[in-house]
């Protein structure tokens, strides 16, 4: 898969089938919509190409939010994620402010039309998108029979009759049912961070370590948590304290069975398994 940092560095193809969005989690529903991109895509011989923007719109607005932004996905775990599922083409757009005040028609035209060169367009039944969130699935139907592009729209995912969203599961996360979040994901939802040091105030332990990552990551519910940690291609299990002082997250992380040494890595990755505090 080719990353392209701006719409500048990106060429057209002959053919691009396209599916625009943030993939905050890149959970079932996410899924669904890029299989039937690359099924597209290969029907027709087209390029499966993904535009998606970062900072998140989340984190731009987020003056205008009541909550503080919390992602389900950094973007690197995002782009990985795409690119096992055969996307093609990872377009990055900068979001500002001022990109933020460009209309649905003006962002049909400008960029999915006169950049990108778009012939199909794949879309989720409830995106919006543009100024105040005013393009839909309606508008684009009617820019498909002015441009000539064909709309295909994408069904949600339903789990016990709930839709499956990463609003829903930020809701679960922040419940501490990771169990469920994971049903939804349609993986564990996991945490890629570094260790900072040991921690002084565990004495009986010499291999519990302090745990960070980035500062927009959600951090489940305070809680203890039965994880698996992934660090050098090894998998081991731990358990994973959570607790927030002053809303600030806490994660503490013991792995019995690992030797202290090795868990001296650049980076590793916590993926939640069971929450203990619910059993």
């Amino acid at each position: 898969m080719k990353i392209y940092e701006s719409i500048k560095a990106f060429q057209k193809p002959r053919k691009a089938i396209v599916a625009m969005g943030t993939f905050d989690g890149v959970h079932l529903g996410h899924r669904q919509l890029l299989r039937q991109l690359c099924k597209v895509a290969q029907e027709i011989g087209g390029e499966a190409i993904l535009v998606t923007f970062w900072p998140p719109p989340r984190l731009v607005l987020a003056h205008t939010q009541p909550v503080p932004t919390q992602l389900l996905t950094t973007f690197d775990e995002k782009a990985a994620m795409l690119a096992q599922l055969g996307v093609d083409h990872l377009l990055r757009i900068q979001f500002t402010q001022a990109f933020s005040q460009l209309s649905a028609q003006d962002f049909v035209q400008q960029v999915l039309i006169g950049q990108i060169g778009m012939k199909r367009l794949v879309v989720g039944y409830d995106h919006r998108f543009g100024k105040g969130r005013a393009g839909n699935i309606a508008l684009l139907q009617e820019a498909g029979l002015h441009y000539g592009f064909t709309v295909i729209e994408v069904l949600p995912v339903m789990i016990e009759n709930v839709t499956v969203s990463s609003t829903k599961i930020r809701q679960l996360l922040l419940a501490g049912d990771v169990e469920k979040a994971q049903a939804y994901l349609g993986r564990p939802y996991e945490i890629n961070g570094s260790m900072l040091q040991q921690d002084p105030s565990c004495k009986s332990s010499l291999n519990t370590h302090l745990v960070s990552t980035n500062s927009h990551k959600l951090i489940p519910a305070d809680g203890l948590y039965i994880v698996q940690v992934v660090h050098q291609d090894v998998v081991e299990e731990g358990m994973l304290h959570v607790a927030r002082k002053y809303d600030a997250p806490t994660m503490e992380l013991t792995v019995p069975n690992c030797p202290n040494a090795t868990l001296h890595t650049p980076s590793l990755c916590i993926r939640f398994k069971k929450d203990l505090s619910q059993s």
